[in-house]
């Protein structure tokens, strides 16, 4: 297992030079994203990758997920996530930062702190979702609050330990399944 952390400017996930040690995260390795300059990282679409944990910890950086994130951990301690592609069979922990999904799928995730849905985004859950309060084992909550703010699940699936509330934005907010749901 290697420690490796973002070095600097915005790029590229994929972008070894722009990594400390020189190479990508990958299977089993710990990426950490922190500092204070204003930086964005970019998963882009078509895009894979896979570590066993990730650190944000920059109120000024922003970590895009347009292709498919695999992780065990993701702390997001500050700065952003933002999600518009997939993050499977990982479990957040949302203690400072703040989660995003533009349109965003969540597959076989757990979500420790209060996840919010706002704005226009869509976040669509696949495989099952845990969400957790921040203690990491009370049940937790999801708001849906926003203009046209969407909570989907595809297929049938498990909405494991979770208070959703939908909010009093002045659009519509919605809790959308395709087939059954179980809470």
């Amino acid at each position: 297992m290697t420690d490796i952390t973002w070095n600097g400017a915005s790029g590229d996930w994929t972008e070894a030079d722009d990594w400390t040690p020189a190479q990508v995260p990958a299977s089993g390795d710990n990426a950490t994203i922190a500092g204070t300059g204003t930086i964005s990282v970019i998963l882009g679409g078509g895009e894979t990758a896979a570590v066993s944990g990730i650190l944000l910890d920059n109120t000024n950086a922003t970590l895009e997920i347009d292709g498919l994130l695999n992780a065990e951990t993701i702390s997001l301690d500050a700065g952003t996530l933002a999600n518009d592609g997939t993050i499977a069979d990982a479990t957040l922990v949302l203690d400072g930062g703040t989660l995003s999904s533009g349109y965003g799928l969540y597959q076989g995730d757990t979500i420790v702190g209060p996840m919010e849905i706002g704005g226009s985004d869509t976040a669509v859950v696949q495989q099952g979702l845990t969400v957790l309060a921040a203690d990491g084992t009370s049940p937790g909550t999801v708001t849906v609050d926003g203009d046209y703010a969407t909570l989907e699940f595809n297929d049938s699936e498990t909405f494991d330990n979770a208070t959703v509330v939908l909010g009093s934005a002045a659009g519509i907010d919605m809790l959308d399944t395709e087939g059954t749901l179980t809470l």
